[in-house]
């Protein structure tokens, strides 16, 4: 089966979906599961989503997730290996006319810290929204665990993300993406809150209902606020210092609430250690959540915080806030990458903070590396004259194909520290 790869860059032709799948089918045989179930999903007639399940359907492998501009062209295709946490394994953007442009990768391991296998020990980046191992069987998450498939309906079931908080105020959104009933529900709770439920039905968890915009707790409600739907945007502030939670309709906080002054609140009395909960009831209703502050779609109130904080550990989310950072001091610092593929690479675009950054880099290749600080490296290139606070590109030839590359920082400013704003990784079949 020929890959998607095997077609050179610049030839200005239109991807077929036989070329889009193709990756992900070759990905499913090397993993010793010859047979397997393949799960499609659409949008506006356009494949979004590819799932690959073992054939018994207990396991999901990976998913693939498509993204096409507003002309309906392909723009990105993101593949995830759902066995790793979520571990993104590639990301690859397309021209408008669908030629490959370049690849990125989502982790790599700086100074010996994984942050390909650790993501989600670093603040759960943006990989985590909701937990794996902590929703109801009919959930199917996708795009990055930061959304939900209800792939069965007539009853309610739950999922619970990996994030929590025991003080502060905090707040996140959930949008819904698909819609043929308004039986979701939006809100928080414990840890003790039954996934086989929604969470009002238990005296530990709170809920918005879109169905009748009633809230929810201890399997009572009364009314509240006005019902969402599809393409609405539900906003949670949660107020732990003061134990109260309003919830938002498209920025709107519903029953004249005001999380800032702490007026009209929905609940009060909450105590403990709370997390963002979601809940559906009907077959293909979907949602994707919001934690991070560089995703969310609305400000949050005055004295909040995202809360999953910035998506921290991603150098390339068109982000310069956001970073990978040696935890150490002093020269030399190394980055270093395992790619799927052995992949010829030939330019890198490195965003190096203003004041942490190297000035010397050399660009290495190896194939039998297993870590990133063993095997045999050989220097491609040496990049001299970096600095930092803005993107430098780097072009360099390159004969061979590596699995792993590395940059090696032999020397820098007065600064000790490394710091990655941004990096973008180019690749070429010359």
């Amino acid at each position: 089966m020929a890959s998607i790869f095997t077609k050179p860059v610049g030839s200005k032709q239109v991807w077929t979906e036989t070329e889009k799948l193709a990756l992900e089918l070759e990905m499913a045989y090397k993993t010793s599961y010859p047979s397997y179930y393949k799960d499609l999903i659409y949008s506006n007639g356009n494949l979004c989503c590819v799932e690959i399940w073992n054939s018994t359907q207990t396991t999901r492998l990976f998913t693939k997730t498509l993204s096409y501009d507003v002309s309906g062209n392909l723009t990105e295709i993101e593949i995830v290996r759902a066995s790793d946490s979520g571990t993104l394994i590639k990301r690859l953007f397309y021209e408008i006319d669908g030629d490959l442009d370049y690849i990125t990768v989502s982790a790599g391991i700086l100074d010996g810290t994984d942050w390909t296998t650790g993501l989600t020990a670093y603040a759960d980046s943006r990989f985590g929204a909701w937990n794996p191992d902590d929703k109801h069987s009919d959930f199917v998450l996708y795009n990055n665990e930061k959304s939900l498939r209800n792939r069965i309906g007539s009853n309610w079931r739950s999922a619970r993300s990996k994030i929590s908080k025991n003080s502060g105020k905090w707040y996140w959104e959930t949008k819904i993406t698909n819609a043929p009933t308004n039986y979701q529900m939006a809100g928080t709770g414990k840890s003790t809150v039954p996934i086989t439920n929604y969470q009002g039905a238990d005296a530990n968890g709170y809920g918005y209902s879109g169905y009748n915009g009633y809230k929810f707790n201890s399997a009572s409600s009364s009314p509240y606020g006005n019902s969402f739907t599809l393409n609405d945007i539900v906003g949670v502030a949660l107020d732990l210092d003061n134990g109260k939670i309003w919830f938002s309709k498209n920025d709107q906080w519903q029953a004249s609430g005001d999380p800032v002054a702490g007026t009209n609140e929905a609940f009060s009395g909450l105590s403990g250690e709370y997390y963002p909960m979601h809940s559906a009831f009907s077959a293909e209703q979907r949602s994707t959540s919001y934690f991070y502050a560089d995703e969310l779609n609305y400000s949050p109130p005055s004295g909040y915080t995202a809360i999953g904080g910035f998506s921290k550990g991603l150098a390339n989310d068109d982000n310069t806030s956001t970073q990978w950072a040696s935890t150490s001091a002093g020269w030399p610092h190394w980055w270093a990458v395992e790619l799927d593929d052995a992949l010829k690479i030939v330019r890198i675009n490195l965003y190096q903070d203003t004041n942490d950054y190297a000035s010397t880099v050399l660009i290495q290749g190896s194939n039998n590396s297993t870590d990133g600080s063993d095997g045999d490296w050989n220097t491609i290139y040496t990049a001299t004259g970096l600095g930092g606070g803005s993107s430098e590109e780097i072009t360099f030839t390159n004969i061979n194909s590596y699995l792993w590359y590395r940059l090696l920082a032999n020397s820098g400013n007065d600064a000790r520290y490394w710091i990655i704003n941004e990096i973008e990784m180019y690749i070429t079949y010359a």
